[in-house]
């Protein structure tokens, strides 16, 4: 379960790996029973009481085999139901995940995606990850694995170990392994060697896995690290020289974001932490370089957090050549510790 939520919040915080429901992840449990993640759930919101179900994989398998040889089967929905053991509704890919290995995680890698609709691209990423199997597009479910399956029979023949890397042609990613860091480690190499060969800068969201790395060693994991992405909330930061304006404007600023941002800086984390939280509290904000991170709960939250950042962000930009009435610390901080706003912030 452990490994099965820290990939699963590892690309869900992340919008190059997966945008808003999009992506899936597994674990096998053992000959039978495998994890995936709940239809209409966000990869980053799947923790131990929700966000996955339990399925009979073995139920699946069977399903794909009588597909392959041509045998009337029933309709997807109905092995779904059939294979389904607890939990939510599975997911469509649950059919992709029951012929992967132990520990999978589905993305819809950017990088990948930009070559893959592109033109020559597949024959780049051929070039570049010549022990990958690759499959052509076909719609997502049943479908989408007997493709796989049969690809993945016709080119197991031919190696001696599986196949942990999958390109689905306009699609995304599927990345296999025994554990969380293998999986997180090669997501990571495909990813960065794809944006190397495109010319890609996507080093932002790389960070943000680093940054929620930092925190998670402090014992601080129960939120993720977003990067901000709104437009009005990047033009104000960068205007300002990649520095936080006063964004404490009014209420609604300060019980979203925040006293203050924190400046993340690798080397000197743990003691900057200390400091930041004895005069600001848990951070929200977090500047590192020319990137701006978003520390909430989900990642619905932290876009609700962007969205009052935005408000700032254009009464700041309209008042830059004058001085903005901020609220008092006082106020600040009162309004940090306001049960009602407490209890606004914690629904989800």
């Amino acid at each position: 379960m452990k490994e099965f939520i820290e990939i699963s919040r590892y690309a869900g915080m992340r919008e190059d790996l997966a945008q808003a429901g999009g992506g899936n992840s597994s674990v096998k449990l053992d000959e039978k029973r495998m994890l995936i993640k709940a239809s209409g759930i966000q990869l980053a919101d799947v923790s131990e009481e929700q966000g996955y179900s339990i399925v009979n994989y073995r139920e699946i398998l069977e399903y794909l085999n009588a597909l392959i040889k041509g045998e009337a089967v029933c309709p997807e929905a109905e092995i779904l139901e059939k294979a389904k053991e607890e939990g939510g509704r599975p997911s469509i890919e649950t059919f992709l995940h029951a012929v992967t290995g132990r520990l999978t995680l589905h993305t819809h890698m950017l990088s990948a995606n930009i070559l893959m609709a592109g033109a020559g691209g597949i024959e780049k990423l051929r070039e570049a990850f010549p022990d990958a199997l690759f499959v052509g597009y076909a719609t997502p479910g049943a479908c989408l694995a007997r493709c796989y399956y049969q690809a993945y029979l016709a080119e197991i023949q031919k190696k001696d170990s599986g196949l942990p890397l999958i390109f689905l042609k306009n699609h995304g990613v599927v990345i296999s392994g025994g554990t969380a860091k293998e999986v997180i480690g090669l997501s990571e190499k495909v990813n960065g060697t794809i944006s190397r060969l495109a010319g890609l800068d996507l080093s932002g969201y790389a960070r943000a896995s680093e940054i929620y790395r930092a925190f998670c060693r402090q014992g601080m994991d129960d939120k993720i690290i977003v990067k901000a992405e709104n437009g009005k909330v990047l033009e104000a930061f960068r205007t300002r020289g990649f520095h936080l304006w006063d964004y404490q404007v009014c209420p609604d600023c300060i019980v979203y974001c925040g006293m203050a941002a924190f400046e993340y800086c690798k080397d000197s984390f743990h003691g900057d932490l200390g400091r930041f939280m004895q005069q600001n509290a848990d951070p929200v904000l977090i500047t590192c370089g020319s990137d701006l991170f978003i520390r909430a709960k989900s990642v619905k939250k932290a876009r609700e957090i962007e969205s009052v950042l935005a408000f700032s962000a254009q009464i700041a930009m309209y008042n830059r050549n004058g001085s903005l009435d901020l609220l008092s610390e006082n106020e600040r901080r009162f309004l940090l510790g306001w049960d009602a706003e407490k209890y606004r912030q914690s629904v989800r």
